[in-house]
Formats: structure tokens, sequence, C-alpha cells
């Protein structure tokens, strides 16, 4: 049966991507997926795959979070690392580990979504793959706007004389209030999650 929500998430999730200029392609392979039967993918994840199969592009939320999902064709090698074979590496948050883990997922919202800190210790960055793929939608979409903040300001510190005063504060504002919203935003999705995603 098909998972209407992840369809949704994932058809907003093409769009966004569309627009930014990210690559990716509509879906992995059949041969591909086929050979994946053995890595013991979670069912909600090979849906995912078999709509969108991640490029080669990091996709950024804000200035400081850079997310990358492995390629389908890539997944084989990264699990080779594992040593469990009910945890799925399936991508990367700032260089550290993203895990699925089979058996532990709601059936429509997919199991949660860890990350390995530098000790190789389990942090839970979303309760469900849904919500991470809420999230990480939410991020690059709100915070697409904070270098337009930056590069104003640098435009104008560029221009500034002393005909051409202005305060320290000019740009402070706008950006805090994206941020703010953005914060929001994750809470109304996943508070039990939200501060895993805190950008300062």
């Amino acid at each position: 049966m098909s998972n209407e929500l992840l369809h949704e998430e994932i058809e907003s999730l093409k769009m966004l991507l569309d627009h930014a200029g990210y690559d990716y392609h509509d879906g992995a392979e059949q041969d591909i997926l086929k050979s994946l039967s053995s890595l013991n993918l979670p069912e909600i994840y090979h849906e995912f795959l078999q709509e969108l199969d991640p490029g080669n592009s990091q996709w950024r939320i804000g200035p400081q979070l850079k997310v990358k999902l492995h390629r389908s064709d890539e997944l084989p090698e990264w699990q080779s690392e594992r040593e469990r074979d009910d945890q799925l590496a399936f991508g990367h948050l700032n260089d550290q580990v993203l895990l699925l883990e089979s058996g532990t997922d709601d059936e429509e919202m997919g199991p949660p979504v860890y990350r390995l800190d530098a000790d190789g210790e389990k942090q839970c960055i979303s309760s469900s793959f849904i919500q991470f793929l809420k999230i990480l939608r939410a991020g690059m979409d709100m915070l697409s706007q904070v270098d337009d903040f930056e590069e104003d300001e640098a435009e104008m510190e560029d221009s500034y004389d002393d005909f051409n005063d202005y305060g320290e504060t000019t740009f402070e504002g706008g950006r805090q209030d994206l941020l703010n919203g953005y914060l929001d935003e994750i809470e109304n999705i996943d508070p039990d999650c939200a501060d895993s995603w805190v950008l300062t």
C-alpha cells in the first residue's frame, strides 16, 4: 500500500530541490532496488528510493547544517562498514552518520532518525522518517534567505562612508526573525527533537 504522507513529502521536497537547483533522480533504477534487498531496508526508505534517489548534492539548511543522503547505488558500500544489519546508514549530517533502524518504525511515519556523534553514540534527531523529511524541507526552504541578509550586510559595509551611516543591528533583526520562525516550525513538526536542529 502506498504511503500517502511519504508521497506528499517527496513531491514537496522535489519542488524545493528543483527550485534550488539540486541534483536528484526520480527514483532509483529497478535493478538497483532489487540488489538492495539484502540490506534489510526499512519499508518506508525503500518506498522513498522508488520515488527519489538522492544525487551528489549536499542539501543546505542555512549556513551551518549540510545533509548528504547516499545514492541508492552507494548504499551497499556504506552498509559494509556497519556492524549491525538492522541499521541503515543512509547519509550524513555535517559528516556525522545518519541511521534508520529496522523494526522500530511506525508503519505510516517510519522509524526514528539517529545521528552518530564523534564518540559513536546515537542521538535521535527526528522521531520518524516523515518528520525528518518535514524538518529537512522546512529548513532548506525557510533558511535559504539567511545568506541574503549576510550578502546585504557585506554590500553595505563595502559602501559605508561618513554620509551613509547605518546601525550595527540593521540586518540582525530580520535574520533573527527568520531563525525564530524556523525554530517555531521545527518545534511544531517534532518538539521532542527540535534541539538537534538549533542554529546559532
